[in-house]
């Protein structure tokens, strides 16, 4: 027995997993090494009030509920995922995979056993995939799979305010010339210039996304008068205009800009703000052209 005490209490110190024991008001009783590798809290540390304490506040309300259940019955819940906050105590989330089990009829424990997985790693990694499906890949903004869905919810948004949704579609003037002289690379990095002169233009509801190419779109929401969308889209000319320097390719952009009417939907802005830029590039370019 002695042996086996031993071997468990080796296992327990030499753990990658954090092993809690709390009792049913939740402070902690026993605390493994790994407490320190995954939090930065030394293993005497007893969390102040209980482990209630490092839960992240959207998680709260559910891990109160699990504390509870487990410690009405001698079951286990397994693999419940939380995020719980590090030593420093500024925002250094942790996400865990926990498994907790009720042996607080067991004489040798007397307690809740809660054995914590780090996931971080993995959940970050989740989270950049999911931003990488709807995000384009060298500008950072929106990509063509978000688009329906922000201008419907923008309409949606007017419908109920009695104001406008305008959409602005933007096609660079020039952009050929510097991929075919001064190659693809300065090509990306215009294009990346491009997406911060449009997050500098637009107002904080707005929203610029990337169709691809040299194509982007913006979302005006909301929109009161038609004359602060043809002032926004006027910002973000300039700021392109701005991009050229000397002994580069001269580069624009033509701007299409469609206002909502009742029962519009996303593809009738979209339609419409295509037409008004077709127009625009007729007209030499770099002009902006609206469809009230």
């Amino acid at each position: 027995m002695i042996l086996e005490l031993s071997r468990y209490h080796h296992m327990v110190q030499h753990a990658m997993d954090m092993v809690l024991i709390i009792n049913e008001g939740g402070a902690v009783q026993y605390a493994s090494p790994s407490i320190e590798r995954l939090l930065g809290f030394p293993q005497n540390h007893r969390l102040a009030t209980g482990v209630l304490d490092i839960i992240h506040p959207e998680d709260l309300d559910r891990a109160r509920d699990i504390l509870a259940r487990v410690g009405r019955g001698t079951g286990r819940i397994e693999a419940e995922p939380f995020v719980i906050r590090a030593q420093d105590f500024v925002g250094n989330w942790r996400h865990v995979e926990c498994v907790a089990v009720n042996l607080l009829a067991d004489p040798s424990v007397r307690g809740i056993v809660i054995t914590a997985r780090d996931a971080t790693q993995r959940e970050h990694a989740s989270q950049r995939l999911s931003h990488l499906a709807t995000h384009d890949a060298l500008t950072d903004l929106p990509n063509r799979l978000q688009l329906d869905a922000l201008i419907e919810g923008s309409l949606s948004r007017a419908a109920s305010t009695g104001t406008r949704t305008a959409v602005c579609f933007l096609d660079l003037d020039g952009f050929k010339a510097v991929n075919d002289t001064a190659g693809h690379a300065a090509g990306d990095q215009l294009l990346v210039a491009v997406a911060t002169q449009l997050r500098q233009a637009i107002r904080a509801g707005d929203t610029a996304l990337r169709l691809g190419g040299d194509e982007f779109i913006i979302i005006l929401d909301p929109i009161v008068d038609p004359a602060h969308a043809a002032a926004v889209a006027q910002r973000v000319l300039s700021g392109v205009l701005e991009l050229n320097n000397a002994g580069s390719p001269v580069i624009g952009a033509s701007i299409g800009i469609s206002l909502s009417k009742p029962g519009d939907h996303a593809f009738d802005l979209l339609a419409r703000a295509d037409a008004a830029l077709y127009r625009s590039k007729a007209n030499a370019g770099s002009t902006i052209e609206v469809d009230e």
